[in-house]
């Protein structure tokens, strides 16, 4: 069974050795465990490298960016990342596929106050302290009459936090419709459970109605299997986990813990979107439950399964 110990040793030896500044890497390192979520940061990171998602040169290079004055190891690897934008960091898996490769049709399902603030607003806005009307007054202008918008005609990139956009296979999407008929569910509080949304409450000013934006079945940008460098490390809390090399697909985390992982994906921004991606509203989700623990458990699960695979091949190197 792995420990902790399995996991900053690994990182000991295959990040930090890497590091010019190793004594940076070190103290960065031993802050981790202490920091909320930093043990499960560490795990991903093991499991980014072992399954050769990513190499371990692209974590010694954040890693020499940390600020040690950053207490937080967790926050300090967040900020690290947020100075390192170009295209290495940006859906950089090496399970990875090609535009227009395989046809996968993908959906990506956010929130209306996101959907307008980010794409559909001239110019994007914080919810304070008069945005609330804005918000209103632009959802009205296009989703009154309708439940469903094609997204063509709004000038503006397609993008999310760091220039990178999560979607799920269409195929995964209907199943979780299939699932929320079958338990007299709504598809909102599914949806927000499956894919690792957390909890719909938040600030009081923030609308938590779901939307879904249907893809056509080829897109501009390659997608990728998310790593921990797709990940947004700010916040404690989060739901991420990488996955092994399976299908060039990751897999979420549910809030619960109780529903099984769905299949996902990141690509980097789209510039303009045509009439064929719609975006078609799906409600407000209820309460859900939140199982803070289920997502360490489940990391360490997750790199159980290819730990042994890795330590044989690297005995047979030696």
């Amino acid at each position: 069974m792995l420990h902790w110990r399995n996991i900053s040793g690994f990182l000991r030896t295959e990040v930090v050795s890497r590091m010019k500044d190793r004594q940076r890497g070190l103290a960065w390192l031993n802050g981790l465990r202490a920091s909320k979520d930093g043990e499960r940061l560490g795990v991903c990171m093991a499991i980014d490298i072992h399954s050769e998602s990513l190499p371990a040169e692209i974590f010694a290079e954040i890693l020499g960016r940390v600020d040690l004055k950053i207490e937080d190891s967790r926050v300090a690897f967040a900020r690290a990342l947020e100075q390192l934008i170009d295209e290495r960091f940006n859906c950089p898996s090496r399970h990875r596929v090609e535009p227009g490769a395989n046809g996968d049709r993908y959906i990506r399902v956010l929130r209306m106050d996101d959907l307008v603030r980010y794409f559909m607003s001239p110019t994007s806005y914080e919810l304070e302290p008069t945005a609330p009307f804005e918000f209103e007054h632009t959802r009205k202008k296009y989703f009154e009459d309708k439940d469903q918008l094609s997204l063509g005609e709004f000038d503006r990139c397609w993008s999310g936090k760091r220039e990178r956009v999560w979607v799920l296979p269409r195929q995964e999407y209907e199943r979780l419709q299939a699932y929320a008929a079958e338990a007299s569910k709504a598809l909102p509080t599914v949806l927000i459970d499956a894919l690792g949304f957390g909890t719909p409450a938040g600030a009081a000013n923030q609308i938590p109605e779901l939307v879904a934006v249907l893809y056509p079945p080829e897109i501009p940008v390659h997608s990728a299997q998310p790593t921990a460098v797709d990940a947004c490390w700010f916040c404690e809390g989060g739901f991420y986990l990488s996955y092994r090399n399976e299908d060039s697909w990751g897999r979420t985390h549910s809030s619960s813990g109780t529903l099984p992982p769905v299949k996902e994906r990141v690509h980097p921004k789209i510039e303009k979107l045509t009439d064929e991606y719609v975006a078609v509203r799906l409600g407000t989700p209820s309460e859900s439950s939140v199982d803070p623990e289920s997502p360490l458990l489940d990391a360490y699960a997750r790199a159980e399964k290819i730990w042994p695979k890795s330590k044989r091949r690297a005995r047979k190197t030696k």
